[in-house]
């Protein structure tokens, strides 16, 4: 008998949520948790639930999934974490895998591909939709720096909250460093980022699909 693997849906979208959880339905070897929203909550929420593998969806609140995918990680580091999201924009995925996730498939994958990530991460392995993967290692190769590509981890990190709302002083509370490396950190962002300010860093974000107007 195969393996039960106990999945969670982080979705917000309640017609997306419906068709993910028919089509993993159908597969005996999964056994579904109910699914929780992308919140301020939804770390505890997936934490206490101990599944195997979370299935995320990244295609309404990019912004707060990847803060979610380490809150999970920094508490529960075995949970395997599958994204879902656009195919078309490398930023997404590159910034999923880069803060934990295991695997990402674009949200138009088959539902063979999906099942397929889902036991392969179960198996303690990677997934990364074939296309998606040529196209990172030609940026890579290419050493592309385009849209949010330009930034390392820890700028983008720093990005997120800014973006968030919060203050140097709550970032550099948060990080554990000082507040003259979160404003350096803030200067290299608008510089590579080539915007003026924070408002149009904003407005680039929301046309990149990293946070919602």
């Amino acid at each position: 008998m195969a393996q039960t693997i106990r999945v969670q849906l982080v979705e917000e979208n309640d017609l997306a949520e419906a068709g993910l959880r028919c089509l993993l339905n159908e597969a005996p070897e999964i056994m579904l948790l109910p699914h929780v929203a992308c919140d301020n909550q939804c770390a505890n929420h997936c934490v206490q639930a101990e599944p195997d593998v979370i299935i995320m969806d990244m295609s309404f609140h990019a912004h707060c999934c990847l803060d979610c995918i380490r809150r999970i990680l920094s508490k529960a580091p075995d949970i395997r974490i599958l994204a879902l999201g656009s195919n078309e924009d490398l930023t997404l995925p590159r910034m999923a895998l880069q803060t934990g996730a295991s695997g990402y498939i674009g949200r138009e994958s088959s539902a063979d591909m999906l099942l397929l990530a889902v036991n392969e991460l179960a198996q303690g392995r990677r997934y990364v939709e074939p296309q998606t993967a040529r196209l990172l290692e030609e940026g890579r190769n290419a050493g592309s720096t385009r849209n949010f590509d330009a930034l390392s981890h820890r700028e983008y990190e720093i990005m997120q909250m800014m973006l968030d709302g919060k203050s140097t002083k709550q970032i550099a509370d948060i990080l554990h460093i000082s507040s003259h490396t979160v404003a350096n950190h803030h200067t290299q962002i608008i510089k590579k980022m080539n915007v003026v300010n924070l408002v149009e860093l904003t407005r680039m974000a929301i046309r990149q699909g990293l946070i919602s107007a």
